[in-house]
């Protein structure tokens, strides 16, 4: 039973993130998470809080709280100049 209310939460979360968040079934979010965009949770990761534009979450963490990112300079012409699907893709480890 337990698993069942596991999947069901990973599905909701699934699509109500799906342009926001990147992470897989073993991460556990809170539902009352909020996510500004473009962020990672690694595997086996727990978060809840709030999570600035572009912030990630390293593999076996646990944080309750906010997780901010300074903007600068260079980062907004960095992101000017990518296109945002490219850069948004995780996965894929090239160097920018």
């Amino acid at each position: 039973m337990k698993i069942i209310k596991r999947l069901i939460k990973y599905c909701i979360l699934k699509i109500r993130l799906r342009n926001k968040v990147v992470f897989s079934f073993s991460v556990n979010i809170a539902l009352s998470s909020k996510f500004e965009g473009m962020n990672k949770l690694h595997e086996h990761s727990s978060f809840c809080g709030k999570m600035g534009f572009g912030s990630y979450l390293g593999p076996n963490s646990y944080v309750v709280g906010n997780i901010t990112l300074c903007y600068n300079f260079t980062f907004v012409l960095f992101f000017k100049f990518k296109p945002f699907s490219k850069w948004f893709d995780f996965r894929k480890t090239t160097n920018v």
